[in-house]
């Protein structure tokens, strides 16, 4: 059985990944133009601004309210095991849902002299969120007291 060589995974290879998902990473790979997905949401012009995948963003505030929602009701408990460390995982997901939402709305266009940059502070976020939900796994293990410093950092 053989596989095509678009579907072939490869280290620093996005054309298969980028081809079916919209990443905002995916504008800076590949060729001059970046790789494009071979499917779109519709798009919407509102006031002078292409608004691409609405979807999209419909989706990533409703993310943004329930994620103030469940901050809310961590903040108002006092005695919870890792009280702290959640919420400082939680915001970090919504600066992570923040970024994404105006990467891939077209908020912040493709041919930005910014893109790049914000697009690289979205991936040094996701890379945060992750070692910071991984990191609070160990919280409950109680190799440091919760809420201290050396359980934040």
């Amino acid at each position: 059985m053989s596989t095509s060589p678009d579907l072939k995974f490869a280290f620093g290879n996005f054309n298969y990944i980028c081809s079916t998902v919209s990443l905002t990473l995916c504008p800076l790979v590949g060729d001059a133009d970046g790789i494009e997905p071979i499917c779109y949401s519709r798009n919407v012009r509102l006031v002078d601004t292409l608004i691409f995948q609405p979807s999209t963003l419909i989706v990533h505030f409703i993310a943004l309210v329930m994620t103030a929602i469940m901050i809310y009701h961590i903040r108002s408990k006092y005695t919870a095991v890792g009280r702290k460390e959640i919420i400082m995982f939680f915001y970090l997901y919504m600066l992570v849902t923040i970024m994404d939402l105006l990467l891939i709305s077209g908020i912040i266009p493709t041919s930005s002299d910014l893109y790049p940059y914000f697009t690289g502070i979205h991936l040094g976020l996701i890379s945060a969120t992750f070692w910071c939900l991984l990191l609070n796994g160990f919280v409950g293990f109680q190799f440091a007291e919760d809420g201290t410093p050396l359980s934040l950092w």
